[in-house]
């Protein structure tokens, strides 16, 4: 969820505080509270100038309405922020342990005293103008004093107007000493946490590793190596899993970021999911070892250089140190054609990939050109929304248009316009992240299908 799409709903959610029966129903009440926790993850923070325009909005649409007084409306506003906020107290109470709640309780308390001060400031207003209009009613007043209460109205309004910037800056400088305040405690949260796992993590492995040594005194180098390496390996991924924990805990991350990964959500939705982002990967496959791959990549190759030595070390000690013995090279040559193995795998899925990802336009180009407005498949829909603003940026023009302009340009009959379409997709495929979409085996059965179906029905233009 973007900062925009959350700004919208919060603006959403003042829209129904306004409403009297807003606190009739429980699910409406937690309905509000899982999207709240939803809006403030990743240290979102709400502005007060968002918040003060939706209040003067509301304000202006109960005025010229007339359905309910401006102070009815406030009351109502005030007291479901009330229930609402006392809803996301107990809920936090009871999910002490989740820092989404935390965040919640945190940002709501925020908002909520951002609306009560708008309130507060208009009905401030509204108070020295309804005295000015009583003392204008009264028949007391001169024309000389008619025009002082003029003149005062004038020098409040500009007073006000002038106040305006000051309340803003100052409100922005509270919610940057709020985030600093805030970050500093979780920082000193998360640095003891992370010092007192790291230090019990290495006394226990020092005592650990002290008591393997004492009995090593006349061992074999091969056996000290192995011994070190193993408890290296042991160690490493206990602090990397108390720093992981850690981070869960906090509210932060201790992966790096992946390259491919992308967070704005125009252009990329028909990408696959990955995390908080989306995969801009080519022929992409989410998964665990994908995500591994690319986000605790010094993870892997610090595993992969222990466990490395590991098994060098133990083929070295059973072939005795010879290293043109059969039992040490043997050993070697079989893990080389392992990862040669899982590379030449790893091409042939991607390859397959791609073929389904090409087969998948090749049938959305078909369907749309011969069957426009009949349904299709739910991931054809998808493609349909993107197909012509993916290929050419422009929406005027789809890649039907510009496949059948091609095809009749070059006056093709109806077998070269279908190899002809294979060329088409080659050359734009690798434009807006379109291989990196997902298709499934059973997805791409139907397309195998429903090519067959209309190829057969496909005619070039110039023979229609």
């Amino acid at each position: 969820m973007t900062d925009k799409e959350k700004t919208g709903e919060l603006l959403s959610l003042i829209d129904a505080l306004c409403d009297v029966n807003f606190a009739k129903e429980q699910n409406n009440i937690d309905g509000w509270v899982s999207k709240l926790n939803k809006v403030y993850s990743n240290e979102y923070r709400h502005t007060y100038s968002d918040i003060f325009f939706k209040i003067q909005q509301i304000m202006s649409d109960t005025l010229s309405n007339n359905d309910a007084s401006d102070t009815e409306v406030l009351e109502v506003l005030g007291e479901n922020l009330n229930v609402l906020g006392n809803r996301i107290d107990e809920l936090a109470a009871q999910n002490s342990d989740d820092a989404n709640y935390k965040n919640t309780v945190s940002g709501y308390k925020k908002f909520s005293d951002h609306i009560r001060l708008e309130i507060g400031r208009y009905n401030f207003i509204k108070s020295r103008f309804t005295g000015t209009a009583a003392d204008g009613n009264s028949g007391k007043a001169t024309d000389k004093h008619s025009a002082i209460d003029t003149e005062r109205i004038l020098k409040l309004e500009r007073a006000v107007d002038a106040t305006r910037p000051i309340v803003a800056q100052a409100q922005k400088q509270l919610d940057s000493l709020d985030e600093k305040l805030e970050s500093n405690k979780i920082s000193s949260i998360t640095t003891l946490t992370i010092f007192s796992a790291v230090i019990l993590a290495f006394s226990g492995g020092i005592t650990f590793e002290s008591g393997i040594f004492q009995g090593m005194v006349a061992s074999t180098s091969y056996r000290l190596v192995f011994t070190i390496a193993l408890s290296g390996f042991i160690l490493f991924n206990t602090i990397f899993a108390l720093l992981y924990l850690v981070g869960k805990m906090a509210g932060k991350r201790i992966s790096t970021k992946c390259k491919y990964m992308v967070n704005a959500d125009d252009n990329y939705n028909q990408c696959q999911s990955c995390g908080d982002g989306y995969c801009t990967k080519e022929c992409a496959e989410v998964s665990i070892a994908c995500r591994i791959f690319h986000k605790y990549s010094y993870v892997l190759a610090i595993d992969a250089i222990l466990l490395y030595v590991l098994y060098t070390d133990f083929f070295l000690w059973y072939s005795k140190g010879v290293l043109l013995s059969p039992a040490f090279y043997l050993p070697q040559i079989f893990l080389i054609l392992i990862i040669i193995a899982s590379y030449c795998v790893h091409r042939v899925r991607k390859n397959r990939r791609l073929k389904r990802i090409k087969m998948h336009y090749k049938v959305a180009i078909l369907t749309d050109i011969l069957e426009p407005k009949a349904p299709m498949a739910s991931a054809l829909i998808r493609l349909g929304e993107i197909i012509s603003k993916s290929f050419y940026g422009s929406p005027s023009r789809s890649a039907k248009d510009s496949f059948l302009d091609t095809v009749e340009a070059r006056q093709l009959n109806k077998d070269d316009a279908l190899n002809y379409l294979d060329e088409f997709i080659d050359e734009y495929l690798i434009a807006d992240c379109r291989t990196s979409i997902s298709v499934s085996k059973r997805e791409h059965r139907i397309n195998c299908k429903k090519w067959k179906e209309l190829s057969g029905k496909f005619t070039v233009p110039s023979q229609k």
